[in-house]
């Protein structure tokens, strides 16, 4: 059992990876993340501050709203690891939320594991 939440654990941090890659190219440099993977769905909350962020996360957040695809995912993740993946990150996604608030960009998503 251990195995398999080290192995969603991985998949998530996958995925956090990815997010933080696509907001440090934004300008990104301090962030706060909370990843709760006790919970079902997992979630996890990323904040940080981003010069002019209104002009800068619209694509972000068409790309992490896209439906979640689980026929994509074994393919996922042999594509994903260089950088550049976001539409394929949100198609391992259930929920993605993306807002600014003041000059911060707040993210919070939910995915459901294949272990509880």
């Amino acid at each position: 059992m251990e195995k398999k939440v080290c192995h969603e654990f991985e998949k998530n941090i996958r995925i956090l990876a990815e997010i933080l890659l696509h907001c440090c190219q934004l300008g990104g440099r301090e962030y706060h993340i909370n990843l709760n993977m006790r919970e079902e769905p997992a979630y996890c909350r990323i904040k940080t501050p981003i010069p002019a962020i209104d002009q800068k996360c619209e694509y972000l957040r068409q790309m992490l709203m896209l439906p979640r695809r689980a026929d994509m995912e074994q393919n996922y993740w042999q594509l994903c690891g260089n950088g550049g993946q976001l539409e394929l990150t949100g198609m391992m996604l259930d929920y993605a939320e993306v807002k600014t608030v003041g000059s911060s960009i707040h993210i919070v998503l939910k995915r459901h594991q294949t272990v509880v």
